[in-house]
């Protein structure tokens, strides 16, 4: 009997691929692990292998098809095997769904939500945390409307904002009604897409898509912006020292083949703050209402590229020296510049640090890496008069910016790990 292989949940929000490339054409024999198709999903192209061994039957897709986790892409079966498998409606696009079912009349939401059972399709109570069922109600949504995504179907606070943001609920009246002015910041944000405004072009444009990359870049930036009070903590590092002794180090560095920036350095001090300051190697717990401290060190490096913002991870930092960290930057920042990079290459970060300076710029307020707690942003170095013992001298300044949760971290707190962080930098006798 043929085995069909349908494209599996591999995390991180990822709900389909653009299939790039076939590895093995119909009729070829398939080892058990061997790759079979490349699939761009919206963090990196990635090879997908089969599982079992077997004679390739079937190819459900085509090159340049979106293809849905939970379809199936390939058949296995026996050399000869013809398939006989349809798709059923349910397995089918979305899109296609659609078209030959009417689409399900809109519930009317009143304005305040009044309290409910809640009750779930199964009879049951629907899950849902205090902090989301209170989102709920500030965005005038009924939570027993919402499908949840979350364990065991519990309802999240992305869920919430779907839900409103597809105009299946009236969000907004509620916010005025409470009378607060966080509820109204609240429910007007999602409300702001192109979908549910209309707007008016007074000249000549152009119209660029949007990439399923840039697509995923955006919903993470405002998860992160919708459900954490941001503050930004600016501070000055006199970096005169770290740039001599980077200066000597790095010929050394290049004789062994690895091209020494002053990133590793950064890492290094942040290491040690972290370390100090664990509730920056933190994150959320939603569902418990409990802060997670990380016991691990998973650096993200905020790299730059045509697709747009990728965050590789470097595993286990705190355990690798300067020249060891030099060489992941390199390697990973490559592979996101090439679209190489494995998945798990850019999961499990802990806490991430975006290198502004090596572009340019004077200040920026960067965006929390959901769902870290903290980022640290890395300006330029300038050359700057100081001064020192009552003397004026010339010295390296170097700027850094702290963005962190402020439901979490306080803004003492803050301003004491960033004092750790320049301490290091500063002396790097201490990194």
């Amino acid at each position: 009997m043929a085995f069909q292989f349908k494209l599996p949940d591999v995390g991180e929000g990822i709900h389909e691929g653009k299939l790039v490339k076939w590895l093995l054409d119909e009729g070829a024999e398939v080892k058990a692990d061997q790759p079979v198709v490349e699939v761009e999903t919206d963090k990196a192209v990635v090879e997908i292998p089969s599982p079992k061994a077997g004679t390739l039957i079937k190819q459900h897709s085509k090159v340049g098809d979106v293809v849905k986790v939970g379809e199936v892409l390939f058949e296995l079966g026996e050399k000869g095997e013809q398939s006989n498998y349809v798709a059923t409606k349910t397995e089918l696009p979305a899109a296609t769904v659609q078209k030959s079912q009417p689409p399900a009349p809109k519930i009317p939401t009143p304005l305040v939500s009044l309290p409910s059972p809640a009750l779930s399709s199964e009879g049951g109570k629907v899950l849902a945390t205090p902090a989301t069922r209170k989102f709920a109600s500030d965005m005038g949504v009924g939570i027993e409307q919402v499908k949840g995504s979350g364990p065991g179907g519990r309802v999240t606070i992305d869920d919430v904002k779907a839900y409103a943001a597809s105009g299946s609920g009236k969000a907004g009246g509620a916010a005025s009604a409470a009378g607060g002015a966080g509820a109204a910041t609240y429910a007007s944000a999602p409300m702001s897409s192109a979908s549910s405004e209309v707007h008016e072009d007074f000249g000549p444009v152009e119209r660029m898509k949007i990439s399923g990359h840039r697509r995923a870049i955006g919903e993470r930036m405002r998860k992160s912006v919708y459900t954490m009070p941001h503050v930004t903590h600016m501070e000055e590092a006199d970096v005169t020292w770290l740039v001599q002794v980077r200066e000597r180090a790095k010929a050394d560095a290049a004789a062994k083949g690895v091209k020494l920036t002053y990133l590793p350095f950064i890492i290094k001090a942040a290491l040690g703050a972290l370390k100090e300051f664990p509730q920056f190697n933190a994150r959320f717990d939603e569902a418990t209402q409990e802060l997670v401290l990380r016991k691990y060190y998973n650096i993200g490096l905020a790299v730059d590229t045509d697709e747009g913002l990728t965050v590789p991870v470097i595993k286990d930092a705190d355990k690798k020296d300067l020249l060891a960290l030099a060489e992941e930057i390199t390697r990973l920042s490559d592979e996101a510049r090439t679209r190489k990079l494995k998945l798990e290459e850019m999961r499990g970060g802990t806490f991430t640090i975006t290198n502004i300076g090596s572009v340019g710029g004077v200040y920026a307020t960067p965006i929390i890496n959901y769902p870290e707690i903290a980022i640290l942003g890395v300006m330029k170095i300038k050359e700057r008069p100081v001064i020192v013992e009552k003397m004026v001298e010339s010295r390296k300044i170097m700027t850094l910016v702290l963005s962190y949760d402020h439901a979490m971290i306080d803004g003492g707190v803050a301003a004491r790990f960033m004092n750790a962080v320049v301490k290091r930098l500063e002396d790097p006798t201490l990194l």
